[in-house]
């Protein structure tokens, strides 16, 4: 059975200064993305569902014409505002953001962002699991040990990860603001106090596997956050939190899917260089071609 990639681009990038999502990472021109695009191709996927906001599309269209011929690619809307609630200048996040794609995906899919690196072997393990998936219930998440994920700019959020023995997701707590200090990794808490992690804990990063029944859930959930919170300008819609509904009502089985590979981001201007310096590693060490133009 075939497989579909679904890529969230539809952020403004406001604190990295610009469009990070096609902002090249290497002298041939390749942006994180196409990286993403070369391993799920390797690994057979054979559709990429860009969600993007409408006024990026000729952005999108002219940096990655030549994947369009290699996989379907498909270009969908994320809008910022719905016609029957007011009108607001912020997006509903990854909710919504995997909703609005209900009508182009009809198959297992994957979730990930355009601004991330999940490692050379996400999308293999990621196939492995849909292509074994047998209840509409299963889905999973792609697990890093939280020290494959730390910046060295700061501290960062991470979903962490409470897992039974069978692999199964219990829970996900966000904790805020986690830096590293020795073998420790530690966030605050109210009172100065601190929360302390350990390095080798797993903590999701945003890559997910689902089946297309999911959308059934996300759209009846998505009308019951609007109802309560639609109102609210700053109100947000994450995935994250809808998964932990679902395992808390029985309605999925999560699957963590754990990989020992680093994950790399760009959100700040700050992380650019890292990224280039770590893919100029990738490219002399074989792992990619450069340019990534051997697929044609």
């Amino acid at each position: 059975m075939w497989k579909s990639l679904l890529i969230l681009a539809a952020g403004m990038g406001s604190r990295y200064g610009g469009m990070k999502q096609i902002d090249s990472v290497w002298p041939s021109g390749e942006c994180l993305m196409e990286y993403s695009l070369y391993d799920a191709i390797r690994a057979w996927f054979d559709t990429v569902v860009c969600v993007i906001r409408k006024e990026f599309l000729c952005d999108f269209r002219e940096r990655f014409w030549y994947w369009e011929e290699i996989v379907h690619m498909i270009y969908v809307d994320q809008p910022v505002y719905i016609d029957w609630l007011p009108l607001r200048s912020k997006p509903w996040w990854t909710w919504h953001a995997v909703l609005v794609a209900k009508d182009v995906i009809n198959q297992p899919f994957v979730v990930v962002y355009a601004d991330d690196y999940c490692g050379s072997n996400a999308f293999e393990i990621c196939w492995g699991f849909l292509d074994q998936m047998t209840s509409f219930q299963d889905c999973a998440l792609l697990g890093f040990p939280l020290a494959n994920t730390l910046s060295p700019h700061g501290g960062v959020n991470r979903g962490v990860c409470q897992i039974d023995d069978n692999g199964y997701l219990l829970d996900m707590k966000e904790r805020l603001a986690i830096e590293q200090w020795g073998q420790k990794a530690y966030f605050p808490l109210p009172w100065w106090w601190k929360g302390e992690l350990a390095l080798d804990c797993v903590v999701s990063m945003g890559c997910f596997c689902f089946q297309p029944q999911i959308f059934d859930l996300l759209e009846q959930g998505f009308v019951e956050f609007v109802r309560d919170f639609g109102h609210v300008a700053w109100s947000e819609y994450f995935l994250t939190s809808a998964l932990d509904e679902w395992i808390g009502q029985w309605q999925v089985r999560c699957s963590v899917l754990k990989t020992q590979d680093r994950w790399y981001w760009l959100t700040n201007k700050d992380d650019k260089a890292r990224v280039v310096w770590v893919f100029e590693g990738f490219v002399n060490v074989w792992m990619y071609p450069s340019p990534l133009s051997w697929l044609s």
